[in-house]
């Protein structure tokens, strides 16, 4: 379950980050694509992190 809480964290640091430089350099926030694009980054990583896990273990 610690997992999940790094993965969560992640997400939530990738939203932060990417909302703030997407509108510092633009001036303009679209929240669908900062929403898309958080949930993209977050089954990624997730989805990365928990396969390299596992090809460690073996």
């Amino acid at each position: 379950m610690n997992n999940w809480k790094k993965y969560l964290i992640s997400t939530a640091a990738f939203f932060v980050m990417y909302t703030l430089v997407r509108y510092l350099l633009t001036k303009n926030l679209d929240w669908k694509l900062t929403i898309v694009a958080t949930i993209i980054y977050g089954i990624l990583y997730t989805g990365i992190d928990l396969v390299c896990n596992k090809l460690k273990n073996k």
